[in-house]
């Protein structure tokens, strides 16, 4: 990792090794996903893929697909070989930055990755030289509507950790005009969680407050947080 290319650091896994349902944002990226592609058999890939949850759940509906998924964590990947011991998956421990791939991919996606980073330009370079050229990339995370960037650090002292980074939020303008200036387009689509989040012993795990409005999502290091799925894909082909 080069000294002006953050590490990305997050290493809050303790959420992701538990036995869990597929989360309300993976059932909506997979509705996303099959209208985009009613069928799929090419090349999957899933940055970021902890215990293979979101490639388990897409795998059930394009079974001739093949998938890759790698995460920074040896211990997530242990539980995603054993989860996905039935899917054509390659799985490895990597860094969503210095993964290396020897053939594009059709589909991507990455959730809750790109908050992590302090630059995310040499990130989404790396992520879209991934992408087949009709082929589609889904981010979700935190992005700002109002067109400001923040970096956010924390120090999460209920594990006793050092600082990590997994909370910066950019605007979704600033998005947009950086892929446009790659060559590609971009539509940010909103998501709100339609249930409740009960707060945990954990400060920095999300949970929701109802307001007349809808319900927020936050979280102990006092942020509140807008959550969209990212869609991009080459501009001469249509999102």
């Amino acid at each position: 990792m080069s000294e002006d290319t953050p590490s990305g650091k997050n290493f809050q896994i303790d959420a992701y090794l538990k036995p869990r349902p597929v989360k309300e944002h993976e059932k909506e990226l997979l509705r996303i996903i099959q209208d985009d592609f009613p069928e799929f058999n090419g090349r999957f890939l899933d940055i970021g893929c902890a215990t293979g949850a979101c490639i388990e759940a897409v795998s059930k509906v394009y079974p001739q697909a093949h998938y890759t998924g790698f995460d920074i964590s040896e211990e997530l990947i242990a539980v995603a070989k054993v989860r996905l011991a039935e899917v054509n998956a390659s799985l490895f421990v990597a860094d969503a930055i210095e993964f290396e791939s020897d053939a594009p991919f059709g589909i991507i996606v990455a959730s809750g990755v790109l908050s992590i980073f302090e630059n995310f330009e040499p990130v989404m370079e790396k992520w879209l030289s991934w992408l087949a050229d009709d082929g589609a990339m889904y981010i979700f995370g935190r992005f700002n509507s109002a067109d400001v960037d923040t970096i956010v650090r924390f120090r999460n002292n209920y594990k006793e950790g050092d600082w990590e980074g997994g909370l910066t939020s950019y605007s979704v303008h600033t998005i947009e005009r950086f892929l446009k200036a790659c060559g590609y387009s971009a539509r940010f689509q909103r998501f709100h969680l339609n249930i409740d989040l009960p707060r945990s012993e954990d400060p920095i795990r999300a949970w929701t407050v109802p307001t007349p409005e809808g319900k927020l999502v936050v979280n102990g290091a006092n942020l509140i947080a807008e959550q969209y799925f990212l869609h991009v894909r080459h501009e001469s082909r249509e999102i």
